[in-house]
């Protein structure tokens, strides 16, 4: 018995002895506590490290969060939705006040603002829009500008702004042509005189490509399209004379014949002003090679309400006539426009004779011109039997009129000619 009761208390002793190192265990509020003869740990959380000690992995922690809530603090707030269950935060950022900013890379923004009081060591880069300069203008008075602006702002120094002198020499882009112009600004470049008012060169509209305006070397004065002037030492080539002449009898000049003319729109007989109008000579010959009229080419064309009540012309025509052996009547006449206004009588004139003479004759205007005007026409001739065509003749005179003479024949053969030597036509009043 002595022996079994020693066994026990060996064994507790032996026990106690090897668990020495375990006292009390418990948390940090103090319950649970206790004093375990064995401290169990969670499978796979124990490490043997092989030196007599173990090491315990921490576990995830468990437990419930009540509430959730965000505090502010140097600008930042925020908002915290079902706070207590699913919390979802909102930071909100404000007037941001640290006190400092340490910024190892590059601060950027549209509106940063503040008291620089450290000194700017190297500035790089290109400036916006500067709403004030730190120089005081008032530094300098009126008509005054300054030189320069010193470390403060102040301005260094003023200078008066004195009156222009010298020539301009260049005005705009002279590197792409564009000198002196007024394309950049607008389309008018205006100038004023001393006096009043002002001249406004404008360009015309639309489209002009390269244009380029030289003026004469010589002190003058511009003629304009609309003014009233006299030139001197002119040379006009072929000039279009149109519209009417100030005066009657002012010279004009006629596109189709090449020629001067002394018409100037007027519809009355004012004062005798006889000249020559139109003037030919040539070779053209017509020949009975068909029995039917045969125009030589017009002599001229009158202009429009130049025939008129008491209108005189005279028209000379030198023609002559070469006969051949066979029987062919010849007839002569004078066309105004398409309208006859003399015709001969048919006449034979022979065999194989040659004759020649000039054929004078009259036109006189009977009407105000108009699109059926009346106009009377003849050979000065003293036979009354010489001209076949009903006298007057109507005639749009208020148009251009050619004025032709020509031949025909009664028989055909290619055997008799008539060639046109010249002609005159004068205006006689």
């Amino acid at each position: 018995m002595l022996r079994i009761l020693t066994t026990v208390l060996l064994s507790l002793f032996i026990q106690a002895t090897a668990f020495s190192a375990v006292n009390n265990v418990t948390e940090e509020d103090g319950s649970p506590s206790g004093y375990p003869w064995k401290v169990k740990f969670s499978n796979g959380s124990l490490t043997d490290n092989a030196d007599g000690t173990f090491s315990v992995a921490a576990g995830a922690g468990t437990g419930t969060v009540t509430s959730v809530s965000v505090a502010t603090a140097n600008g930042f707030s925020g908002t915290v939705a079902t706070a207590t269950t699913t919390p979802a935060i909102t930071i909100i950022a404000g007037a941001i006040v640290p006190t400092s900013v340490a910024a190892s890379g590059t601060v950027t923004g549209s509106n940063l603002s503040g008291t620089n009081t450290g000194d700017q060591t190297t500035v790089t880069g290109n400036a916006g829009t500067a709403t004030a300069l730190a120089a005081d203008g008032a530094n300098c008075t009126a008509g005054n500008y300054p030189l320069g602006v010193d470390a403060s702002g102040a301005v260094q120094d003023c200078t008066a702004v004195g009156a222009g002198s010298g020539d301009i020499t260049d005005v705009g882009d002279t590197t792409t042509g564009a000198a002196f112009n007024a394309l950049n600004t607008g389309t008018t470049l205006t100038f004023s005189n001393a006096t009043s008012g002002t001249i406004a060169l404008t360009p015309v509209a639309g489209a002009l490509g390269t244009v380029t305006l030289s003026l004469p070397a010589a002190t003058d004065t511009l003629v304009g399209k609309a003014t009233t002037d006299t030139l001197t030492n002119k040379t006009l080539t072929t000039p279009v004379v149109s519209g009417t002449p100030a005066a009657a009898g002012a010279l004009g000049y006629n596109t189709t014949q090449a020629m001067q003319t002394t018409y100037g729109g007027i519809t009355a007989v004012v004062a005798p002003i006889h000249g020559t109008i139109a003037t030919g000579v040539g070779t053209e010959t017509l020949t009975n090679s068909v029995d039917t009229d045969q125009d030589f080419t017009s002599m001229y064309t009158f202009p429009a309400n130049s025939i008129y009540t008491n209108k005189v012309y005279r028209v000379t025509v030198l023609a002559e006539l070469v006969t051949g052996v066979s029987t062919a009547n010849l007839r002569s006449y004078l066309k105004i426009g398409t309208t006859k206004i003399y015709q001969s009588s048919s006449t034979n004139h022979g065999n194989s004779v040659t004759r020649s003479a000039p054929l004078i004759f009259l036109i006189f205007g009977r009407e105000a011109a108009g699109a059926a005007a009346n106009v009377s026409g003849g050979l000065v001739d003293r036979l009354l039997t010489n001209n076949n065509v009903d006298q007057p003749i109507a005639l749009a005179t208020n148009g251009t009129l050619t004025i032709n003479y020509g031949v025909s024949w009664s028989a055909t053969g290619s055997t008799e000619t008539v060639e046109q030597q010249g002609f005159i036509i004068e205006e006689l009043n």
